[in-house]
């Protein structure tokens, strides 16, 4: 589970960001994709590769937003809550930016956590062996 608060909040040190509300969609792999509806403080500040580089080094890889999308105002209900299942419904809309598709992805060398692997004669990668340690 991904606490979209937690992604929320890193997305509110950005310079250039408003308001911020980040919600799951139903991804092409069964597991939901992340999606943050984004308000710029002024129009056109924000960049797709800015908004990941931000990011990258504030929450954990899996964690960054597939989809960005930048709004004009969020939708409010009376209590001036944010109706997130409005911003689910809208999908991926025409101008949301795509990072994966950008080719903005962290790769598996610098994911935190990711273990030393090697390259195996077909390209794909193999991850060492842990060391043994003797009593």
């Amino acid at each position: 589970n991904i606490s979209s608060m937690h992604i929320e909040e890193a997305l509110r040190l950005l310079p250039g960001v408003a308001d911020v509300a980040v919600s799951g969609l139903p991804g092409r792999m069964g597991d939901d994709d992340i999606k943050a509806c984004i308000v710029e403080t002024e129009p056109g500040t924000l960049s797709a590769a800015g908004v990941f580089e931000f990011l990258r080094d504030k929450i954990a890889y899996f964690a960054i937003p597939r989809y960005v999308h930048i709004h004009e105002s969020l939708p409010t209900n009376a209590m001036h809550r944010v109706m997130k299942d409005r911003l689910r419904a809208e999908g991926v809309p025409d101008g949301c930016w795509d990072l994966e598709e950008l080719g903005l992805v962290v790769p598996r060398d610098e994911r935190r956590g990711a273990s030393k692997s090697e390259s195996t004669s077909n390209g794909s990668t193999v991850a060492e062996p842990a060391p043994v340690t003797s009593a």
